[in-house]
């Protein structure tokens, strides 16, 4: 059966008047999250995060990592929500769980190379903090990688890494981009770039 332009128009507009206050209610969360309501904004945004609204999810993350007068900070309960926004693709969710997995307290986070990975390759579609936070992830990816920490050396990754960072505007890893790169072999730098070229696209 083929709609009419008029059904069709008419199912929009239902769609709008169901969507309408929770769009609202995430925007009054958000609010009340800044002005540091936040048993005001859990009970505004918990009905959108339990949905999967991932930017809701990342709030809840950071009321129960942060804490504040009726609300207590329950660590594991932040990282709960800060998982559930960053298997979306959050990238602020991503950066909050690459930071407490480098904390001892935080291993319920989980890998941090995994997290600076995810977020890392996201880098080219991001802007402002975002992608700073992704530019700092690539250069410790880079560091991980061209120095062995943690992982078996790998100098092609650790420059990929290290160009990406810097890609992304982080002069900050000029240094060590130029010092891995004085220890390679022509082969190893083309190969390198060629893998620069492809992450995060």
């Amino acid at each position: 059966m083929r709609l009419t332009r008029q059904a069709l128009l008419l199912a929009g507009g239902l769609l709008l008047l169901v969507a309408a206050p929770a769009i609202a209610d995430m925007a009054a969360g958000r609010r009340a999250y800044e002005a540091g309501m936040f048993a005001r904004a859990l009970d505004l945004l918990l009905p959108a995060a339990e949905k999967g609204d991932a930017e809701a999810q990342f709030l809840l993350g950071a009321i129960y990592s942060e804490g504040a007068r009726e609300v207590k900070a329950e660590p594991a309960r932040a990282v709960a929500w800060y998982r559930k926004a960053a298997e979306q693709g959050n990238p602020s969710a991503q950066y909050e769980l690459f930071v407490l997995a480098g904390d001892r307290a935080g291993a319920a986070a989980g890998r941090r190379d995994e997290w600076a990975r995810r977020l890392a390759e996201q880098g080219r579609r991001l802007a402002g903090h975002a992608r700073s936070q992704a530019a700092f992830c690539a250069e410790y990816l880079g560091l991980l990688h061209g120095r062995g920490q943690l992982l078996p050396r790998d100098t092609v990754a650790g420059y990929a890494w290290l160009a990406l960072a810097l890609q992304l505007g982080r002069q900050e890893a000029q240094a060590a981009h130029d010092m891995l790169a004085a220890d390679m072999s022509p082969a190893e730098l083309a190969a390198a770039r060629v893998l620069a070229a492809t992450l995060g696209r």
